[in-house]
C-alpha cells in the first residue's frame, strides 16, 4: 500500500487492510515443508519483531495475517490429549510458541489485529498413521470423527495458548465446499467462546454460496469474506478486479468483504516483481475493488518486502 507522508489513516478508503507475514517456525532438520533455518521464528529478536510491526502499521495497515504453512498448529501446540499427533519434540514446539507470542503482543502494542492462517481439514501425518486414514498431497482422508475431534481441539487450545490473537483466516484449496466439517468443528468452537474470534474465509475452492451464508448469518462474531483480486498467478491482467465477487455480494451484502492483492500466488506470483512496483497499475486495481463493494484490501507477499528495514534480518 502507498501513502504519502501526509495521509492519514482516515484518508484510506478500506476498513480493514491486512498485511500477511511469512512465518518459518522451527522445524526438524530434514523435516518437512518450509525449514525455518536461521530465520525461523526463535531466531527473531525483539528488536526485529518490534520494528516489523512499526513498519506495518506506520504504512496504515491495521491487521496483520501470519502464514507459515498448511497446517501451522502442529509447530507450536502442546497436544495434551493428542500424543498421537505430536511429531515434533516439546521442546522445539515450546520455543515457537514463545516466538509467536513474542510477535502477537507486538502487534497488539501497534494496533494490528492479529490473525492466524491455515488450510481447513489439515492434521499431522502421525495422526493420519495411527488411524489408518489414507493422504495424498494435500487430499486428507478427513472425514473421521476423531479428526473432527481433533479439529476441534486444535481451534480451542490455539486460543486458549495466544491471548493476543484476534482471529483465524480460512482456505478451503485442500478441502473443497468443506462447509460441514467447518460447522462441526471450527464453528462449534467459536460459538462456545465468550469473546468471540473474528474468522475470515478465502473463497478459492469454496463453491457453496447457499451453505457459506447460512453459516455465517448463524454467527454472532466479527466476519469476513476474501477474494482473489485476479483468478490465477501466471497470466498478465489489466488492474481489474475479478467479477465473481458480485455473487458473493448479493447472496451476504452485509459481510466484510475484502479482495486479497500483492505478489502471493493470489495473483501474479510468478511475473509480479513489475507489476507491483507500478503504483499506477496498484491504484487502478484499488479503485475497482472499491467499484465492485469490497469493503476492505489484504496485501499479500510471498517474500517480506520490509527487510531491508528491519534491524537483525
Amino acid at each position: 500500500m502507498t501513502t504519502s507522508p501526509s495521509t492519514t489513516p482516515q484518508d484510506i478508503p478500506f476498513r480493514t487492510r491486512f498485511y500477511k507475514h511469512e512465518l518459518r517456525f522451527e522445524t526438524p532438520p530434514g523435516g518437512e515443508f518450509r525449514p525455518g533455518g536461521s530465520r525461523a521464528a526463535p531466531n527473531y529478536t525483539d528488536r526485529f519483531i518490534d520494528r516489523l510491526c512499526e513498519e506495518i502499521a506506520g504504512r496504515h495497515f491495521n491487521a496483520l495475517v501470519l502464514y507459515s504453512a498448511y497446517h501451522p498448529f502442529e509447530a507450536f501446540l502442546d497436544y495434551r490429549g493428542f500424543p498421537n499427533a505430536a511429531e515434533r519434540p516439546a521442546a522445539m514446539r515450546r520455543r515457537n510458541l514463545g516466538a509467536l507470542r513474542r510477535l502477537l503482543a507486538a502487534a497488539k502494542r501497534n494496533g494490528l489485529r492479529t490473525f492466524l492462517h491455515h488450510y481447513v481439514s489439515h492434521f499431522p501425518g502421525r495422526l493420519a498413521r495411527h488411524l489408518g486414514l489414507g493422504v495424498g498431497g494435500r487430499q486428507a482422508a478427513y472425514d473421521h470423527p476423531r479428526i473432527d475431534e481433533y479439529n476441534r481441539y486444535v481451534y480451542r487450545r490455539t486460543f486458549e495458548l495466544l491471548g493476543d490473537l484476534d482471529g483465524l483466516f480460512m482456505n478451503f484449496e485442500s478441502a473443497p465446499g468443506a462447509v460441514a466439517f467447518i460447522r462441526r468443528t471450527l464453528m462449534a468452537v467459536a460459538a462456545e467462546m465468550k469473546t468471540k474470534p473474528a474468522l475470515y474465509f478465502r473463497l478459492w475452492g469454496m463453491p457453496d454460496v447457499e451453505g457459506m451464508t447460512e453459516m455465517l448469518d448463524g454467527y454472532d462474531g466479527p466476519k469476513g469474506l476474501i477474494h482473489k483480486g485476479h483468478e490465477t498467478n501466471d497470466l498478465y491482467y489489466y488492474p481489474v478486479a475479478d467479477d465473481r465477487v458480485k455473487v458473493w455480494k448479493k447472496a451476504m451484502p452485509d459481510v466484510e468483504f475484502a479482495f486479497s492483492i500483492g505478489p502471493c500466488h493470489n495473483c501474479g506470483t510468478n511475473i509480479s516483481r513489475k507489476l507491483w512496483t507500478d503504483p499506477d497499475y496498484v491504484h487502478q486495481l484499488l479503485d475497482s475493488f472499491r467499484a465492485k463493494g469490497a469493503d476492505s484490501v489484504s496485501f499479500q507477499s510471498a517474500r517480506e518486502l520490509l527487510l531491508c528495514r528491519l534491524p537483525d534480518a
